[in-house]
């Protein structure tokens, strides 16, 4: 669908936090993106400006602070007329949301969960992952999915040679997902220098994808 709206060179930005977004902004790989970003200006015929393309709904996971450094960083690395294509996870009904992290057949539960056989995998750690359990709760005033596991009972973990003892219900966070509304996420890129060119939503405005651009 966007092929009928803008022609582009698109370049994959897909950071899986934002330290390593950040990292890869700034590291050796940012300069070939400006020199492929170099080369896209220089062919006018064929592209009306250069992008980037964010893909799902990972900038949710940023807090909001991070979320617009990171929008600054991918502001500057475009330059005039510049693009982007983000996705986000749009503002819905609690119970929606709130069922979609505790589904039935426990898939996120079990995501987060994979977090402590990582840890014990390549931290060297002890967790036990049947003695935490997943939870995620919506926070309908910061408009954010708050995602923690807890410990179902007093115990003693240790990762490599550090131990940490836990409580009973204590909680290790582990994500926050945060969802936007179009206007509210719009007025957040606006401070890095962004304005709405465009968006789609699915057909029930779950999700939306929007085209932002660098507004001279």
């Amino acid at each position: 669908m966007f092929q009928s709206i803008f022609r582009v060179n698109i370049f994959l930005v897909l950071p899986t936090t934002y330290e390593n977004g950040i990292r890869t902004l700034k590291s050796s790989q940012s300069s070939l993106i400006l020199r492929n970003l170099s080369n896209c200006r220089n062919q006018k015929k064929r592209t009306s400006h250069a992008a980037v393309y964010f893909p799902g709904s990972t900038i949710g996971n940023f807090t909001p602070q991070k979320a617009e450094e990171l929008l600054k960083s991918i502001a500057s690395i475009l330059g005039n007329e510049g693009g982007l294509l983000i996705g986000i996870d749009l503002q819905k009904d609690g119970a929606i949301i709130q069922a979609a992290y505790n589904d039935s057949r426990q898939v996120t539960a079990n995501f987060n969960l994979n977090l402590l056989r990582r840890a014990n995998r390549e931290l060297d750690a002890n967790f036990q992952t049947d003695s935490f359990s997943h939870k995620a709760v919506y926070n309908s005033d910061d408009g954010r999915v708050e995602i923690s596991l807890v410990s179902n009972t007093d115990q003693e973990v240790s990762i490599a040679d550090a131990t940490f003892d836990f409580k009973e219900g204590e909680e290790i966070h582990t994500e926050f997902s945060h969802k936007y509304t179009i206007e509210g996420f719009s007025e957040m890129a606006a401070k890095s220098g962004f304005a709405l060119h465009k968006y789609w939503t699915d057909e029930n405005e779950m999700f939306a994808v929007l085209h932002l651009v660098l507004d001279d």
